[in-house]
């Protein structure tokens, strides 16, 4: 076990009682992965309640940081327009819409429907105790998502087979569609992240056509990463 790299980054607020529960899901996902990817399992407690996050360390998984909102990212953007990780950019794009207090308004980020890749994210924001989930048009990039079974919690990973044993209700997120829940809550609203119907599918299409490009690959990366 010396060779594990299991980080933890614990935020102070965090309770023995929801480090006990994040752990012993983490656990439960971590004894899944095979034992050859143990050394490279990071962690991560975000704090301030019964959330954290799983994941096999690829240049397909990144996480960012800022404050009490935390971005993790799995996938490749093909068009990313900053100069800066994918995580970085889409907590970027996060906090400035949040800024401009956007998402009472409506519970969408602009550009999503623009970017180029198989792409899946998870944000967390403690001071507001929001979680927003995205996935791309095409549905390249598995995520997957459901309720827990002893408590009102959320679960994302990238396989189903993760979370079956933890939630009642384990499926695939929508391709194309974004979650942003409510304030300190787990009900929210998911909705399309392109308006335009025509250019959905126009979108979809153009993303079909590189999915089948690079299937193999993208199906091996992405099968490592598992999020709560």
């Amino acid at each position: 076990m010396a060779r594990v790299k299991r980080r933890l980054a614990e935020h102070a607020s965090l309770t023995p009682e929801e480090e006990e529960y994040v752990s012993g899901v983490l656990d439960a996902l971590y004894s899944i992965v095979p034992r050859r990817q143990h050394a490279y399992v990071t962690e991560h407690y975000f704090g301030g309640g019964s959330n954290g996050i799983a994941w096999v360390e690829s240049m397909t998984h990144g996480l960012a940081s800022d404050g009490d909102v935390s971005a993790f990212f799995k996938g490749t953007l093909e068009n990313n327009p900053a100069d800066c990780e994918d995580a970085e950019y889409i907590l970027a794009q996060y906090k400035e819409k949040q800024r401009k207090g956007a998402f009472k308004e409506e519970p969408r980020m602009e550009g999503l429907a623009q970017l180029r890749g198989p792409w899946a994210f998870v944000v967390f924001d403690r001071s507001r105790g929001r979680i927003l989930a995205a996935r791309d048009p095409a549905g390249a990039e598995p995520l997957f998502w459901g309720t827990t079974l002893l408590s009102e919690g959320v679960l994302f990973a990238s396989e189903k087979s993760l979370i079956e044993g933890e939630c009642v209700d384990a499926d695939a997120f929508p391709p194309g569609c974004i979650f942003v829940s409510d304030d300190f809550s787990t009900q929210g609203r998911l909705s399309p992240i392109c308006t335009d119907p025509e250019a959905a599918e126009q979108r979809q299409q153009a993303e079909a056509l590189c999915r089948v490009e690079s299937s193999s690959q993208l199906q091996g990366a992405a099968s490592q990463v598992s999020a709560n």
